[in-house]
């Protein structure tokens, strides 16, 4: 009866020692969650921390961006501005009746003037010549112009006369210049066979053709 009362006093004590143990360990482990959490809640707080600071941040470049365009425009019309005022007074000498070579050389003053200013912004033309190579990405192709194979005509699918100028903003093409291309005859035709594509129908071409010729008489 002694050696019972012995083992389970002995299986007490060992299960007292083991629960202590356990409750030990459970302690530990809650401690160790709770420095988890804490460490969770903290990096939480600085993640939106930081993204408050990026939220400003982008906002505050968004309106230096918009600021400096807006800089940027006013710089290009006062720029302009005086190109204006020769446009006004060729108009009143136009009206007051000045001879046709005063008014074309106060056009072509008005004009260099614009196209200068225009530069000091990076916005320069795009003005092909005849015989240029053809360039889908400057060039708008509205018409053809045929020549017999025998004449003394720029290379087949060449730029062949410049309709309109072209513009680019530094590397930018803000309108590609219009032009005619080079037709010879019997040559393969180059928008088929190499890739030009021309963005013009007879109706379309005339018309074209018949305003520059306007402006020109104008």
């Amino acid at each position: 009866m002694i050696w019972v009362i012995a083992a389970v006093s002995v299986l007490a004590m060992i299960l007292a020692a083991l629960l202590a143990q356990t409750w030990g360990a459970l302690g530990e482990t809650r401690r160790t969650l709770d420095d988890a959490l804490s460490k969770i809640v903290s990096l939480n707080a600085e993640h939106e921390s930081d993204k408050t600071e990026h939220t400003a941040r982008v906002e505050r470049l968004g309106r230096e961006r918009d600021r400096k365009l807006e800089r940027a425009h006013l710089k290009l019309v006062e720029d302009l501005l005086p190109t204006l005022d020769a446009l006004s007074e060729a108009t009143r000498h136009a009206r007051e009746g000045a001879d046709a070579e005063d008014l074309g050389g106060g056009l072509e003053m008005v004009t260099g003037q614009a196209a200068r200013a225009l530069s000091r912004h990076g916005i320069t033309p795009i003005a092909p010549s005849r015989g240029d190579d053809f360039d889908p990405e400057r060039h708008e192709a509205v018409g053809l112009i045929e020549f017999e194979p025998d004449e003394d005509a720029p290379e087949d699918g060449t730029i062949a006369a410049s309709m309109r100028l072209g513009w680019t903003h530094t590397s930018r093409v803000i309108r590609p210049a219009m032009v005619q291309v080079v037709r010879v005859k019997g040559s393969p035709k180059r928008d088929e066979a190499e890739g030009v594509e021309f963005s013009f129908d007879e109706e379309r071409e005339q018309e074209e053709v018949e305003q520059v010729e306007e402006v020109d008489a104008g």
